[in-house]
């Protein structure tokens, strides 16, 4: 929020300063390229992790906060280990996509120690389809 509310304030100053509109949408291009560019890399990584990953037979436990990210993630036991979710568990549909009674299928990133379940794998999936898309979009734009 912080970040739209200084955008608008630097537009606003721009045209007060009257500063070309063209320089302003040349400016707001090239931070879109960069989020992009950055996101594409991202999920990439997260590819990356997810091709090196072991598939493994896991329960869902619970959900809890995460000490690094300070948000909640699904958490796992795997051959008797817990482990968090490599993304944030998703608070409205907690219920219906976490269930206790059932085993399910995750892949195990031994060396993040951390595991990545079927909403992970679709998020990075879709994320890094949906970035290539928009860069090439980009690059065929100029």
């Amino acid at each position: 929020m912080q970040i739209i509310i200084t955008l608008i304030i630097i537009i606003i100053l721009c045209f007060v300063l009257n500063i070309d509109f063209n320089y302003i949408l040349i400016a707001a291009d090239v931070l879109l390229c960069i989020l992009a560019f950055t996101f594409t890399v991202g999920f990439m990584y997260c590819v990356i992790r997810l091709l090196f990953s072991k598939r493994k037979t896991a329960t869902f436990v619970r959900t809890d906060f995460h000490k690094h990210i300070k948000k909640k993630v699904a958490v796992y036991l795997v051959d008797g280990i817990e482990y968090p979710c490599a993304f944030p568990a998703e608070n409205i549909l907690e219920k219906q996509l976490y269930s206790t009674e059932k085993t399910c299928h995750v892949m195990l990133d031994i060396k993040k120690k951390k595991v990545y379940d079927l909403y992970a794998v679709l998020t990075c999936i879709i994320g890094l389809t949906f970035c290539i898309g928009l860069c090439i979009m980009l690059m065929l734009y100029h």
